[in-house]
């Protein structure tokens, strides 16, 4: 069973992140996941379906809470020179 699900990620990796990522809804899982990665192993991700925060560290009142938003430059508007 292992291996069937890992054959599944690998599926799902190549397709949606072995390329160049054209696709804005896997974008910001991209940025959540290289945040969560920046910030160390204390950290864990929360952020599946609409949560409020996507990264925390810790626990009850004491715990830490990142929301992760992502931008991108667009040319929306601009005219392009050729």
């Amino acid at each position: 069973m292992d291996n069937l699900k890992a054959h599944f990620q690998q599926l799902l990796i190549d397709k949606f992140y072995s390329g160049r990522i054209l696709n804005n809804s896997h974008r910001g899982e991209l940025v959540e996941m290289m945040v969560l990665s920046a910030l160390g192993p204390e950290w864990r991700y929360v952020g599946s379906g609409w949560n409020p925060w996507d990264l925390q560290r810790g626990s009850g009142r004491a715990r830490v809470r990142i929301q992760v938003k992502t931008v991108r430059l667009s040319s929306f508007g601009e005219k392009q020179n050729n």
